[in-house]
């Protein structure tokens, strides 16, 4: 659940859309480790 949350929150922000709060909310469970480098 919290890793969908990051996809849809990354996938949001590469579209240059707002992400939903709640996919915000959990994405901070996952913290900077779970995330993915925009490189």
């Amino acid at each position: 659940m919290v890793r969908d949350a990051v996809r849809r929150k990354e996938s949001a922000e590469d579209k240059e859309k707002k992400p939903f709060v709640i996919d915000k909310l959990l994405a901070k469970l996952a913290g900077p480790a779970g995330k993915a480098d925009k490189v």
